[in-house]
């Protein structure tokens, strides 16, 4: 059995044949049996709701390490960046509600065969969830959600890695809130990450914070905000644990339903970080975020926004670097069952120490990815889409250039 953590192993060629056939009966056995639940929309058990669902998926890329020209150049790297993977992920996700509170647990199993390398990996991802509503005016939410990856995740802290990058994170959340006024609110909240990488272990890190924050209704659904979190970063590596820091964030902060058609949340603030080792400086330096949700009307959807966040790296000699950027999202449904989109976002990365060639490392991404999507059912939909990734680098080895498409087929019940 796979342990969390431990390199993965390969299948013998009869094994995957066999999984994907177990899969793929799976899938058509949703398929029939969504055919029987769709007058409910999903399975009952008393008031436990089950919907059960499979994503199968094919990605191609030309460049799926995401190496640099320099490297394709190298006689010691492999000359076929090219790659057909093949995904499976069926799942399954409880929930049973009740009046004032919400139970939710899931779980998902993805398999990817890698066709070129003749590999193939299983990754587990787990969520569960509590939220309760007292009625007098206590609330209590717990959350939890554990995935393995195979690819960097989109948050900012991995935005510096490329490639097929085999990890796994825990992040757990629990808050605790209690409505004062008609007017104010307040809550406690304490969150914990935890990042292991399979070949990249000094990175590995625990990130635990505690914070709290006060809430101010100006409109019926528009709130102004203050937070304050205090926290710690520890390496689990000894090469990297001089890095560990104490960190202190404050935000002021804007949010809410500002029409029924828009949303946002806009917050603002600082971050002050001291390090273990002396050799890395002491950092003050301003955070922010903005999302903002327009919804006109029920062809069209769009998003917008943007980060300034302060992000871990054990790049050389730097112990951060500066993520600064943004995108947007832009949907049109042009037909009852035919949804158009696209998606950009741009990120500049600043290092604050020069590495040892003297260079201040300084990356810029650019992301553009076109979508269709298919609503075939209301349980079943098909998706194709396109994504360029492109980062320049002044130092050239970061550089890189990829061209991906894929395919999902998507039932959920």
């Amino acid at each position: 059995m796979h342990s969390v953590g431990q390199p993965l192993q390969n299948l013998p060629i009869s094994a995957m044949k066999k999984s994907k056939l177990i899969f793929l009966i799976l899938f058509f056995m949703i398929f029939v049996g969504a055919g029987a639940a769709r007058a409910q929309g999903n399975i009952h058990l008393g008031k436990l709701e089950i919907h059960p669902g499979v994503n199968l998926g094919y990605t191609y890329s030309d460049n799926i390490n995401q190496e640099s020209d320099a490297a394709k150049a190298d006689p010691a790297i492999d000359k076929n960046p090219k790659e057909s993977i093949i995904e499976v992920t069926p799942g399954v996700e409880l929930r049973f509600p009740t009046t004032n509170h919400m139970f939710r647990l899931g779980y998902n199993l993805s398999i990817f065969d890698f066709l070129n390398r003749g590999e193939t990996d299983f990754k587990n991802s787990a969520m569960g969830s509590l939220e309760f509503n007292f009625p007098v005016g206590l609330i209590l939410r717990l959350s939890d959600n554990f995935a393995q990856r195979v690819f960097p995740a989109a948050q900012p802290e991995l935005q510096e890695q490329s490639g097929i990058v085999k990890h796994w994170e825990n992040n757990a959340f629990a808050e605790i809130g209690y409505t004062l006024t008609q007017r104010w609110s307040v809550s406690g909240r304490y969150k914990n990450q935890m990042l292991r990488f399979e070949n990249l272990s000094s990175y590995d890190r625990d990130v635990n914070s505690g914070g709290v924050a006060l809430f101010m209704r100006m409109m019926a659904k528009v709130s102004l905000f203050g937070e304050a979190w205090v926290g710690k970063v520890g390496y689990k590596e000894s090469a990297s644990n001089g890095q560990d820091a104490t960190f202190v964030q404050g935000f002021l902060g804007l949010g809410g339903r500002i029409s029924p058609k828009t949303n946002f949340t806009l917050r603002a603030g600082f971050e002050h970080r001291g390090y273990k080792d002396s050799a890395y400086p002491t950092t003050n330096q301003p955070v922010a975020s903005l999302v903002l949700e327009e919804k006109p009307n029920t062809h069209f959807s769009c998003s917008v926004y943007g980060s300034r966040s302060v992000n871990e790296t054990v790049y050389e000699n730097n112990s951060s670097y500066i993520s600064t950027g943004g995108g947007a999202n832009v949907t049109f449904l042009t037909l009852r069952m035919l949804a158009v989109g696209a998606d950009v976002s741009y990120f500049l990365l600043q290092y604050e120490k020069a590495n040892l060639q003297g260079d201040k490392r300084t990356d810029k991404i650019l992301e553009i990815s076109p979508n269709f999507k298919v609503d075939i059912t209301r349980w079943l939909r098909a998706q194709v889409g396109y994504t360029l990734s492109n980062r320049s680098s002044n130092v050239t080895d970061y550089e890189y250039k990829e061209n991906r498409i894929r395919a999902s087929l998507n039932a959920v019940l």
